[in-house]
């Protein structure tokens, strides 16, 4: 039997990065995520990641829930408190 490498992050995540800076609108930041099919951005502020935010995120901050679900949370049985 041929031993599989087991898949890596470079191997699935995207090259093309779309990010944001810390002073874009959460508004603005979710036509990004719908525009380009995607779940997360880096923001950045002089080319230095300062961290990322993701749909959860938005969706959290705009319904003031202080807890979010993830895809991933949900398949693996695990919560976020934030």
């Amino acid at each position: 039997m041929e031993d599989v490498a087991p898949m890596k992050v470079e191997d699935a995540m995207s090259a093309d990065v779309i990010s944001v800076s810390p002073e874009t609108p959460l508004k603005d930041a979710a036509a990004l995520l719908a525009r380009h099919r995607i779940s997360g951005l880096p923001v950045v502020e002089d080319e230095k990641v300062l961290g990322v935010i993701s749909e959860a995120d938005i969706v959290a901050r705009s319904t003031g829930s202080r807890e979010s679900r993830s895809l991933i949370g949900e398949l693996f049985g695990t919560r976020r408190r934030e």
